[in-house]
This record gives structure tokens, sequence and C-alpha cells, in this order.
């Protein structure tokens, strides 16, 4: 689990139901944007946000654009939130760079760079930068 910024972190099934990880963050929000449910067991106090998403060019642009928002809104609300995929690689990369878009001002390919200075494993799937683009363009206006 790594934080990317101050009080948003990614992460990976495995992170998401690590309880002694989310205390330690204090992390109020997990967003899971996997079909199952993290490994292990979320804290009580921790609320649980499922947006299941398909990675790659199956991504469905409703479903990204739920998860962004959500994440956003828990930002915004000064939420610690968790985002997570399976890996943390390609999903939940690509709607933290949206975030960190907004959040910062700043263009897509610089929040792709910040996530990924933080996170050495992202790699999001091309498809996932394309939506992730288009979202930011769309919320940007």
């Amino acid at each position: 689990m790594d934080e990317i910024l101050s009080g948003l972190y990614v992460g990976t099934s495995q992170d998401a139901g690590n309880q002694s990880l989310l205390q330690t963050h204090d992390i109020d929000t997990i967003v899971s944007l996997t079909y199952a449910d993290p490994d292990g067991t979320v804290p009580q106090n921790t609320e649980l946000r499922s947006i299941p998403m398909m990675d790659g060019p199956r991504n469905d642009s409703d479903e990204f654009d739920r998860a962004v928002t959500a994440v956003f809104e828990s930002v915004r609300e000064n939420n610690r939130a968790l985002v997570h995929c399976s890996a943390s690689a390609s999903r939940s990369v690509a709607v933290t760079a949206v975030v960190v878009a907004l959040v910062e001002e700043c263009d897509i390919e610089r929040a792709f760079q910040m996530v990924s200075d933080s996170r050495a494993v992202a790699n999001p799937h091309d498809a996932l930068r394309r939506r992730a683009q288009s979202s930011w363009s769309e919320r940007k206006r």
C-alpha cells in the first residue's frame, strides 16, 4: 500500500483486508474495484465502497466514473481512502490518477507520473489510460 497524496492510498486486495495496515494508516474508506471482497476482514469502522470493474478494453466508462466520484468525494471530505484492485497496478492507478489531477489541478499525464513515483508497480492498461484521459477531460470543463 502506497500513499499517493496525503490520505490517499493505492493498494492490493491483500492490503484492503489487512486490519493492522488499515488501522496503522487510519483508513476511513476503501474503494474496491474488484469483483471479490478484499482478502481478510475490513474493520467495522471502515466504509467499503464496492465498485467492481474490468481491467483493459472491456472497462465500462460508467463504472470508471462512479469509482472516480467515490474516491474524489472521500478525499474532498478529508477521509483517508484506500483504492484497491487485485495487484494495484492498473485499475486503481487509473482511477487514482484522475482524482490526483482534479485535486492537484494538473494534467492527467502529470497525475499518472505522480502515482507512478509513489507506486513502483503502476502500469495501467492503455485502455484505462484513455478512459482516465476522457474522464479527466469531462470533469475539468
